[in-house]
Formats: structure tokens, sequence, C-alpha cells
């Protein structure tokens, strides 16, 4: 059974606009490794113009459109019944535009292969947050070796990072060591809301002495 019969997966950069609808985003509120919410919507263009496309948010802050080839698959594949996944991979800064793009992970399996791709795909999410960017297309053996090994399967190689044009740069590759105590502490981690704590009152206190103590 090939690949894209029961998995497909790739990275993408987010597109900011679809017809004549931009989105901008704000580069702190995204935070690498974390899942985004996937919609489709049907955009209307300043022109009138129905556009169907696949919206990636976190919470109620929109970061783009899936480019028109990533958008195709998916699309089908999600009317085909697939479970279909997005996570910020990176977030990029042009300098030109004075814009912040995201890139992502867009990862989809079968319902029915679910139990043992979750499991997997949180080791690559957890890889992801730490800075590390594991290759997510897979070839049909190693997709066999996730479903045989209920996702335990780890021989992922690492990629890299893609050089980006003139006037960009990486803003954000991984997980901030604040991010990472409030997701933490989100799980129930009661050390990480203490160690949350301390950060916040760390700045607090470092911005109070600035202004009355310079």
């Amino acid at each position: 059974m090939s690949e894209s019969e029961i998995y497909y997966a790739t990275y993408c950069r987010l597109d900011e606009a679809s017809g004549d609808n931009c989105v901008i985003v704000n580069g702190n509120a995204v935070v690498v490794g974390s899942e985004l919410t996937l919609t489709k919507q049907v955009q209307v263009t300043d022109r009138g113009k129905e556009v169907p496309c696949i919206v990636l948010s976190r919470g109620d802050i929109a970061m783009g459109f899936l480019p028109d080839k990533v958008f195709k698959q998916v699309d089908r594949l999600l009317d085909d019944g697939w479970t279909c996944r997005a996570f910020a991979s990176a977030v990029i800064f042009d300098k030109i535009h004075d814009i912040y793009r995201v890139e992502v992970a867009v990862i989809c399996y079968r319902e029915k292969d679910a139990a043992a791709f979750e499991p997997f795909v949180a080791s690559l999410m957890g890889r992801m947050a730490k800075g590390d960017h594991p290759v997510v297309s897979l070839s049909p053996k190693e997709v066999d070796h996730v479903i045989e090994t209920g996702g335990q399967w780890a021989d992922v190689k690492t990629r890299k990072l893609p050089k980006l044009d003139k006037g960009t740069a990486y803003y954000k590759t991984k997980r901030t060591m604040t991010e990472n105590m409030a997701y933490a502490a989100a799980e129930g981690n009661k050390g990480c809301y203490v160690g949350l704590f301390v950060v916040v009152f760390l700045i607090i206190f470092s911005i109070v002495s600035f202004i009355f103590l310079r």
C-alpha cells in the first residue's frame, strides 16, 4: 500500500493572502510545535470572487492559508474522511514587507490508523518544540513501521531548515523557556506553575527596578 493511500505529510509556508484577502500574523502568537485549528472556508475577494481555502489559526488569531497545491490535497483528504492536522514549525520575519510568515507541518492519515499515528505525531511535535525539525514525509516502508510499532517507531531523520530569500530571517524555530513552562503548567505540572510564576515575577521586578532605580 503506497504512502498516498494511508498517509500524507508535508511542510509548507502559509500564504498571507487568498485572492485579495490578507492575514496579518503576530509572530509572538505562534508557538513552535503547537497545533493549529484547520478550518475549511470560502473567502470572498475584494472583486467578489469566491475562493475556497483552508485557514489555519491559533484560537481566534488567523495565521494564513494553505498554498494551492497543499490545499487541493488536504481538501480531498478531508472529503474522504481523513484526519488532517497542522502544526507550527517555524516563524519567519520578512523585513522587506515587515510581516511574519508561518511555516507549518501538515500531517494527514486515515481515521482507522489514528491509534498508531497519534503517538507518532506527538513525538514529532515534541522534537519540533525543542528546535529539531524531523522529516514528516515518509516512504511507504516507513509508514508501515509506524503502523507495525503502534506509533513508537522513532527512526525519523532531521531536515535542514530551508534557506531563506534575501530580506527574510527565522524569527522563531523552537519554543521559548516561558512557552515550555506554560505548556507544562497547562498539562498539570505543579512545578512548572511555580517556575512560570517566578519568571513572571522576575520580569515585572526588572521592569519596576529599571523605572524607579535608574
